[in-house]
């Protein structure tokens, strides 16, 4: 397998866990306690090294006119300000583009996918970059998150599973990985690097 047909591979096994549509944030999201009894329960627990994404039900305008909450850490996303930026800076036609609804606005890669979608959510201190999602009142909106780790394989031959493992468990192999998935589908409006 080529690396952009092993990022294509990866996206169209990852595993997709919704989330909002409701009033207010439940602060246990992404824990083992949330996914407990959950379909997913297992497959999140064993991730490891791989790959996320987060998608969300809004389209640039409205990303750009998310205010950047009081109690947001230090290191967390500005929302509203990193979407204005990058989409001064890409254009839309360079930008993940909003599919069904629903867009891709930030991805990446991690030794464990768990530990890091959960510090995205719920960043709460001052030395973590993430999105710190749970400081933003955007319940109500429509999220995912698609992560791809081992538990994901299914029906590939043996020497591309063995060739994703390397991939997955090396930094450089997710870098790029997650490189040829942008290539192919835009930048994420809220990626800095």
């Amino acid at each position: 397998m080529r690396i952009d047909e092993i990022a294509e591979y990866v996206w169209l096994n990852s595993k997709e866990i919704e989330f909002g549509e409701i009033d207010a944030w439940d602060e246990s999201l992404f824990t083992s306690k949330w996914a407990k009894g959950k379909p997913f329960e297992s497959a999140l627990k064993d991730s490891g090294a791989g790959w996320y994404w987060f998608l969300v039900n809004m389209n640039y305008d409205d990303l750009h006119d998310v205010v950047k909450p009081p109690t947001l850490p230090d290191k967390g996303c500005n929302i509203g300000l990193l979407s204005h930026e990058n989409k001064e800076v890409f254009g839309s036609s360079l930008l993940c583009a909003n599919e069904s609804g629903i867009t891709v606005i930030y991805n990446g890669h991690e030794a464990n996918v768990t530990s890091r979608i959960r510090a995205h959510f719920a960043l709460n201190n001052n030395s973590t970059g993430a999105l710190g999602i749970k400081h933003y009142p955007l319940s109500q909106k429509k999220w995912a998150v698609r992560y791809f780790s081992s538990p994901c394989f299914t029906n590939i031959a043996a020497s591309d599973k063995s060739r994703i493992e390397l991939l997955m468990n090396s930094y450089s192999g997710r870098c790029a990985v997650e490189s040829a998935w942008r290539v192919k589908n835009g930048w994420p409006v809220l990626c800095k690097e």
